[in-house]
């Protein structure tokens, strides 16, 4: 059976992913995972085992709310929720691994320094990573230089 993870940090950007993610897996007949990823700075010991976050913690019946507002959009595609704790890329590429997803929908946003982007991004890394195919899907951004075709190939063009 074909496996799509979706990582989510439950932005509009994410959302858009997850629609398209949702898509896929009804016309692949797969099985869909969402991830989302808590910073391990951001809760107790008391609330978690390992990287996992207990399912009686506040914080994980908080997104679960969230991840129930994501699956009354999923076209009726079955869809499991998976809340890790620690470093983003690391558990999406390690959980992609482990349950030996076929493909990555995740969304990137535009930074406006490029240097930023190549170091840092999420799905810049996850790309580079993950054992499977990641579909990286981009905003359009108000601070992005525009690209035309010209004759030679593409040219930026400016902003006026």
């Amino acid at each position: 059976m074909y496996t799509i993870l979706h990582p989510t940090d439950f932005s509009v950007d994410s959302e858009q992913a997850f629609r398209m993610a949702c898509g896929i897996a009804r016309d692949q007949m797969a099985r869909m995972l969402v991830q989302y990823v808590i910073d391990g700075d951001r809760c107790s010991d008391h609330d978690r085992r390992g990287d996992e976050l207990l399912p009686e913690s506040r914080l994980y019946q908080s997104n679960l709310i969230r991840f129930e507002q994501l699956q009354a959009q999923a076209y009726n595609i079955p869809i499991s929720f998976h809340i890790k704790i620690g470093s983003a890329i690391e558990s999406i590429v390690n959980f992609a691994l482990q349950e030996a997803c076929d493909l990555i929908v995740l969304a990137a946003r535009y930074h406006d320094s490029l240097i930023y982007e190549i170091h840092s991004s999420v799905s810049v890394c996850v790309i580079s990573l993950a054992h499977c195919p990641v579909l990286c899907l981009s905003q359009p951004n108000e601070f992005a230089p525009h690209v035309v075709p010209d004759q030679f190939g593409w040219q930026f063009q400016d902003q006026d």
